[in-house]
């Protein structure tokens, strides 16, 4: 996973950028405040799994779509951590436990 996976927010603006929606559009659809939408446009918020389904819902796509967008979102930030010192200290504790 890399870093370049983008944010569901970004995939989201161009789907109301193609409808000729606004923020505040979706936000009266969803039945949520524009606040809720801009946090998720902006990445400020991370998709749930009824965010998933509203979305699905709204724009008539699968909220299963929806959800793999976020965890490879979430998972490419956490890529970008330094897991490699973590599977280092496994290899090391099972020599351990082998010796």
């Amino acid at each position: 996973m890399t870093a370049a996976v983008e944010p569901p927010g970004k995939h989201l603006r161009r789907a109301l950028r193609a409808r000729g929606w606004t923020q505040a559009d979706l936000a009266m659809i969803l039945g949520r405040p524009e606040r809720f939408v801009s946090e998720l446009i902006n990445g400020r918020r991370g998709l749930t799994a009824r965010t998933a389904l509203e979305l699905g819902a709204a724009l008539g796509d699968d909220p299963w779509e929806w959800m793999k967008r976020e965890v490879a979102y979430r998972l490419s930030i956490a890529a970008s951590l330094d897991h490699l010192k973590i599977r280092a200290r496994v290899q090391r504790f099972q020599k351990r436990k082998t010796a």
